[in-house]
């Protein structure tokens, strides 16, 4: 099967993997970019997490309208979702600067890992104004 019919048509356990290895191997390749943003919308929030954490390998590599997607899922339900978004946008770098005042919005958040995310995200990519 395809990897989205993985993506689609599977236990969320099998999601997660697939998605994770995705990640691992696909960086350096856009033919992952497709599925791994779609699995930013699965229903579970485990497979959403890691799909953040994937996108943040291909650093920037990854084009704006995926990083458009990633900034709208800083508002998941999820504190460990969250704080995957925010790592992930700090490792994708300058094609992630536009992030950064909603990164800065989130040291409001409740969970204190999400917080800590957000700082570091926010430094990695002012530092690379800098640069």
């Amino acid at each position: 099967p395809t990897a989205q019919e993985v993506l689609f048509e599977t236990g969320w356990t099998v999601r997660w993997a697939a998605v994770r290895a995705l990640g691992v191997v696909g960086a350096g390749s856009n033919v992952a970019l497709p599925s791994l943003t779609a699995a930013l919308q699965d229903q579970e929030w485990q497979v959403r997490g890691v799909a953040a954490l994937a996108l943040g390998q291909f650093g920037n590599e990854v084009p704006e309208e995926i990083v458009t997607q990633l900034i709208k899922q800083l508002s998941d339900d999820h504190a460990a979702v969250r704080m995957a978004v925010a790592s992930a946008l700090g490792e994708i770098g300058a094609a992630a600067r536009q992030a950064v005042p909603r990164l800065r919005d989130l040291a409001e958040d409740e969970d204190t890992a999400v917080r800590t995310a957000a700082e570091a995200a926010v430094l990695k990519l002012s530092a690379g104004k800098e640069g």
